[in-house]
């Protein structure tokens, strides 16, 4: 080859090089390939998939968790709430419910057994309750949630429960902090989920993604309210306290008037009237800021003074009452009055500075102011005009159904 190139004149030599070089450069050429363009259509579809993939993906996984944890929720029959097989060996862990009589059984349905159980924890304030299977059960105590206190913000939780024809049924939501709510006088933890809060949930159990007790859903007024399981043993372990007692039964909430509440509602020492229940009973008499001052002639120094009235077969009453310098005699039972309730009395409170004094006295947003001083209050106008920040005020503002009383010092009177 080298030979045949010396053979050529020079100019032919350099013009068949140049052809070589050309020749390869365009075998060296890179291929242009067709570029294939996906629509915005098809883009979204294909996201879309993805997506119903994921939903799919997640559902069977609360399924999963559901049918795992399933054989420990039961139903309290006939009427009661779920329950939760937690604790020691044969403890069921539920929401409040009607007490039996004592040493009375009740029937507990299973996933595919049917236990007898006795009430073994029932507090007053009804929130919670124990019960046990004597002999024990064929199901190991479930796990609990290594901190129950503290769930990460924006974890799944999942609500497994069982309805009253015995079928399981499973809720799942996002975790987003705790708040303080009051159930039946009782201020308890609540845990804000997104889980869907039907009457039928409650006693049911609230899992984490790993099958650990992470709470319990119970009955909150007209509500359900999910509570770690921290919270439930400590409503399981309160004392029975003897104005929870009395609220329950007779929808009249009392504590000792401080002297500073006395001064300002004008009367003697005795059980200041902090919260009256719409459906209470014999409560046509009785209003948020009463001052009992006496039974049957008898200071009422405690709340036990009015023990004569949870008896079952109470005697007549006489109390003698004061509020705002007035006094009455009020004998609870002695008619068939009810009290009366206006369907949307006073003025809505609005939205409150966080930790303002009125948030600290205990009013929320929502409430309606119906009493300032003993005067009634029909409008805005009316409510500024009897709150003045520069003395003390006795309040009363409803929420739900009940009417609260609240002590502000001055300086705490403002707008609602």
């Amino acid at each position: 080859m080298l030979e045949f190139f010396k053979r050529l004149p020079y100019p032919a030599a350099l013009a068949l090089v140049a052809v070589v070089i050309l020749g390869g450069g365009l075998a060296l050429k890179p291929v242009q390939r067709k570029v294939e363009v996906i629509s915005e259509s098809e883009r979204a579809r294909l996201q879309e998939l993805s997506q119903k993939k994921t939903f799919d993906d997640m559902a069977q996984l609360f399924v999963r968790l559901g049918q795992r944890v399933g054989n420990r929720i039961v139903r309290i029959e006939p009427d009661g709430p779920a329950g939760v097989i937690a604790g020691a060996v044969g403890e069921i862990v539920s929401a409040g419910f009607e007490p039996v009589a004592a040493g009375g059984t009740l029937k507990v349905r299973g996933e595919q057994t049917t236990w007898t159980a006795k009430a073994a924890l029932l507090p007053t304030h009804g929130l919670v309750a124990k019960l046990q299977v004597p002999g024990g059960l064929e199901v190991a105590p479930l796990g609990l949630a290594a901190d129950v206190n503290a769930p990460a913000e924006g974890s799944w939780l999942v609500l497994v429960g069982r309805g009253a024809d015995g079928v399981r049924f499973v809720a799942p939501g996002i975790f987003s902090g705790f708040s303080e709510a009051e159930c039946g006088g009782v201020s308890v933890r609540t845990m804000r989920t997104s889980i869907p809060q039907t009457r039928e949930a409650a006693g049911s159990g609230i899992f984490d993604l790993d099958g650990d007790l992470a709470g319990l859903a119970i009955r909150c007024g007209d509500r359900i309210e999910a509570v770690a399981v921290s919270e439930v043993t400590r409503l399981l372990s309160l004392k029975e306290d003897p104005a929870q007692v009395l609220f329950r039964a007779k929808g009249l909430l009392v504590e000792p008037a401080s002297e500073e509440v006395r001064a300002v509602l004008r009367a003697p020492e005795g059980l200041l009237v902090k919260a009256v229940r719409r459906d209470g009973v014999n409560l046509a008499e009785f209003s948020a800021g009463d001052v009992i001052v006496s039974v049957n002639g008898r200071p009422a120094a405690t709340v036990e003074s009015l023990s004569p009235w949870l008896a079952a077969a109470a005697a007549p009453l006489e109390m003698e009452v004061v509020s705002h310098g007035r006094k009455r005699v009020l004998k609870p039972g002695s008619s068939a009055s009810s009290i009366s309730f206006l369907r949307d009395p006073g003025v809505a409170i609005g939205s409150l500075p966080e930790n303002c004094p009125a948030q600290r006295a205990g009013i929320k947003r929502g409430d309606r102011l119906v009493e300032v001083d003993g005067r009634v209050v029909t409008d805005v106008a009316t409510a500024a005009r009897l709150l003045t920040p520069t003395r003390p005020h006795f309040v009363v503002a409803r929420r739900g159904d009940v009417d609260y009383g609240y002590y502000l010092t001055a300086g705490e009177g403002s707008k609602p």
